[in-house]
């Protein structure tokens, strides 16, 4: 129920902003969390890989030392790469967003919702976001 200076087109238009923002931020977050564990193995498994190969006496490697070597560096770069972007706090902003869209797009479906005031909140939460995503820089 919309009060009687709140037309159902401007509630409907709110609702879908709302639902794209909430979209837009479920996927960053799912993209920085999936990237953030994806590079993580593989700096784990790349590190591990090259202590064993350094070892190895029963299967010869060709260039042990320099395939341990290259290993051991790809691994430490994958790591400075996760701290240089700053993979969790990334994920941790954009799921922040997510629930206050979210929270927001409840809002909207109360009686006597004005869409000015929940775009007015939106407005804020994507100043917030930004805020703290140039804050990591």
């Amino acid at each position: 129920m919309t009060s009687p200076s709140m037309p159902i087109e401007n509630l409907t238009k709110a609702r879908q902003i709302l639902a794209d923002h909430e979209k837009r931020y479920r996927n960053s977050a799912t993209r920085w969390k999936f990237s953030y564990r994806f590079l993580l193995l593989l700096s784990a498994l790349f590190s591990g890989t090259s202590a064993i190969v350094a070892k190895l006496t029963y299967y010869k490697v060709p260039g042990p030392e320099d395939t341990a070597a290259i290993l051991a560096a790809a691994a430490a770069i994958i790591t400075t790469v996760i701290a240089a972007l700053d993979f969790e706090s990334n994920t941790r902003v954009n799921r922040k967003s997510r629930h206050q869209v979210s929270v927001l797009l409840l809002e909207l479906e109360k009686s006597n919702t004005n869409s000015d005031d929940v775009l007015t909140q939106l407005q804020k939460v994507i100043e917030q976001r930004s805020e703290e995503l140039n804050r990591a820089d």
